[in-house]
């Protein structure tokens, strides 16, 4: 199950990278599949490659 998933999901670092060549004004992550990893080492590892705002949504979460 989880090589079906890397197959057709985007990695932190490849997202990272995306967000690097497009500059959006914030990155906003849903749908997460965390694998065994908090949202705060997601975000650390996409912060890693990407130094534009990051946020790790939440249910119900409001962003402006």
């Amino acid at each position: 199950m989880a090589e079906i998933h890397k197959g057709h999901h985007t990695s932190t670092l490849e997202l990272g990278e995306i967000a690097k060549k497009i500059k959006p004004n914030k990155l906003v992550l849903s749908h997460i599949l965390f694998w065994g990893s908090t949202p705060d080492e997601i975000y650390k590892e996409i912060s890693s490659v990407y130094d534009g705002e990051v946020i790790v949504a939440e249910d119900l979460m409001v962003i402006n």
